[in-house]
């Protein structure tokens, strides 16, 4: 019961996460083919090309303000929660290489043990590694904007695309409380606490 608790937590996180990438990616698509889908919405409302321009970036500022809320509110409901993740992750780690250590090897136990060590690892590798991708596609933003032909935009769109850029500036990641953000070197982190509390008990 405990397990298929956790297991279905889990799942419900990594789509949380997964689904603040996705739309981060959507949004970099849009922009670096912002010509593109202009045109398109030319040609679906029957508007001249500035118009268009000015829809297709008005919608894109109006997106890239979801996302931003989306972190913060993914931020608001969960830093408190990977915190505790952050701490007990680190303590499971280590009591399972430690039971490795101490307790007799059979196979029952180097399996059990084995196994588990593995799934810890692989489930905190897939929550660093794509609030990871939510920061390195966050900060990719404004490159994908300023790859598009902006300059051949009007003057009011490249108003509006400088205040977006300025936007962009604001760094999107997923926190750990107050502490850290979560990216690969957190994950790191973890795997050095391990280690830490490995030697201090193992001694």
């Amino acid at each position: 019961m405990a397990t298929t608790f956790i297991s279905c937590a889990d799942i419900f996180a990594f789509s949380l996460i997964l689904f603040g990438v996705g739309q981060i990616k959507i949004l970099k698509l849009i922009l670096s083919n912002f010509q593109e889908y202009t045109m398109k919405i030319k040609n679906l409302l029957h508007c001249s090309q500035e118009e268009a321009s000015y829809i297709t970036l008005r919608e894109c500022i109006l997106k890239h303000q979801e996302i931003i809320e989306y972190i913060k509110e993914y931020n608001l409901v969960m830093k408190n929660i990977m915190v505790l993740d952050f701490l007990m992750s680190s303590m499971q780690l280590a009591s399972i290489v430690l039971t490795l250590l101490v307790t007799k090897v059979t196979l029952i136990n180097t399996v059990y043990s084995g196994q588990f060590a593995v799934c810890m690892f692989l489930r905190l590798l897939v929550y660093y590694w794509y609030a990871n991708e939510i920061m390195v596609h966050g900060s990719e933003i404004g490159l994908a904007l300023c790859n598009s032909n902006w300059y051949e935009e009007s003057e009011r769109v490249q108003k509006m695309m400088v205040i977006m850029l300025m936007r962009c500036n604001r760094e999107l990641c997923l926190e750990i409380g107050p502490f850290a953000a979560m990216t690969l070197r957190t994950f790191l982190g973890i795997l050095k606490a391990t280690y830490s509390y490995i030697t201090v008990i193992y001694r």
